[in-house]
């Protein structure tokens, strides 16, 4: 099912986060998602890390409910797979999830969503550092960057198929 659809079932049937887990769980996936959901009646949030084969659910346990992600799985049932080892140490996610652990520590308290906003649209990496001066592969992979999912996935499938990337024969996007 299209994450859309799915994320559209959760926003007219789920109560509660068991529930969200219940639909997620239920719903078949063809790719990877990740999905951060909060109660605001109880004040509970969980990531909940979804691949076509598994679910882990990341349950708040910080004192103050925090919960973080970025576009890699965190739970340790994913800790040996390579997809994930990739997305967090060759792309961005890594760095993200690094940068926005320091900004949010840094601002715990003082978080409204104009805040928050800003945390998101933050470009640095973990330390402070400045990813725009990150080398030309890197910065190509950035989510920001123009195409650089599409050649990030012909990437991924030249390499499996023991073929030639896109990043090797065509012009940059």
């Amino acid at each position: 099912m299209p994450v859309e659809i799915l994320v559209r079932e959760i926003m007219e049937q789920a109560r509660s986060i068991d529930d969200v887990v219940a639909l997620v769980k239920k719903t078949p996936v063809m790719v990877p998602d990740f999905y951060l959901v909060g109660d605001g009646k109880t004040g509970e949030s969980a990531v909940l890390e979804r691949t076509p084969r598994r679910l882990e659910v990341r349950r708040s346990n910080r004192a103050d409910g925090t919960m973080l992600l970025a576009n890699h799985a965190l739970a340790q049932t994913f800790a040996a797979d390579a997809e994930n080892d990739r997305l967090k140490r060759y792309l961005t996610s890594g760095a993200r999830y690094r940068r926005v652990e320091e900004l949010v520590k840094h601002w715990r308290g003082q978080i409204d969503p104009k805040k928050a906003l800003e945390i998101l649209r933050d470009k640095r990496g973990g330390g402070n550092a400045d990813r725009t001066r990150q080398p030309q592969r890197a910065r190509r992979h950035h989510r920001h960057a123009l195409g650089g999912g599409r050649r990030d996935l012909a990437d991924h499938l030249g390499s499996r198929r023991g073929r030639t990337s896109s990043a090797d024969t065509s012009a940059s996007i």
